[in-house]
């Protein structure tokens, strides 16, 4: 099982506010889609709500992040070479 993240919370600091507020939205239209899935037998619908759902989970969006950075890095050092 992946790591799980947890910040805390400041209700007086909007950057706080804000960065809770977009988790909740990203939860929310998660489940949303999580539902859409359970109830669809469309084959291509379902890929496409399973590759909405990979866009909309803020661990994946991270993980392809850092993917994306560590292959950089390693391909600038590997030219540098």
């Amino acid at each position: 099982m992946g790591a799980v993240q947890f910040f805390m919370f400041l209700k007086g600091n909007p950057a706080d506010v804000a960065q809770h507020d977009k988790m909740v939205t990203l939860v929310e239209r998660m489940l949303d889609l999580q539902q859409q899935k359970a109830g669809e037998g469309n084959p291509n619908t379902l890929k496409q709500l399973e590759t909405r759902i990979k866009a909309t989970d803020p661990c994946f969006a991270l993980r392809a992040t850092q993917d994306a950075a560590a292959r950089s890095t390693a391909s600038f050092t590997h030219s540098t070479n």
